[in-house]
């Protein structure tokens, strides 16, 4: 991603603690990759006060999603792409597989106006590589 400021990665910070709440529980591992993530983005060992700060103010109760990815520029497929890979691993560090947060991820994929070909690859599916329905049971 390009050189981000603080004001920039807020709404970013957000998304990633919106992943971490996907499964409904927040991990230590989790709360750690987001740091370090934004930190990455920011070019720096640790993050600043300010950015440390809004991270605390995270509700997940009255988190908007919609409205927080609203206000990110993501033009392209690969700024589009980049976000969602950031969201992924946030999901995956606990190494458990979860349909929440895959709907997660599809839910952040559809708000940057995503399609399906930038995400696919970041997401489980409860049909697991079946390809067709169950059989309709027997009357």
């Amino acid at each position: 991603m390009p050189e981000w400021n603080v004001e920039q990665l807020k709404p970013v910070a957000h998304i990633l603690v919106g992943a971490a709440h996907a499964d409904g529980q927040i991990q230590m591992e989790e709360e750690s990759i987001i740091l370090q993530l934004l930190a990455g983005l920011l070019g720096r060992d640790e993050l600043p006060e300010e950015l440390i700060k809004h991270l605390g103010q995270f509700d997940p109760e009255t988190f908007d999603l919609e409205q927080t990815c609203g206000e990110l520029s993501l033009d392209t497929a690969q700024r589009r792409r980049e976000l969602l890979q950031l969201v992924a691993q946030v999901t995956e560090v606990d190494e458990i597989l979860d349909l929440d947060e895959s709907h997660y991820i599809r839910k952040v994929a559809r708000a940057i106006g995503a399609s399906p070909d930038e995400y696919q690859d970041l997401t489980v599916d409860a049909t697991f590589g079946t390809d067709s329905p169950p059989p309709l049971p027997r009357l």
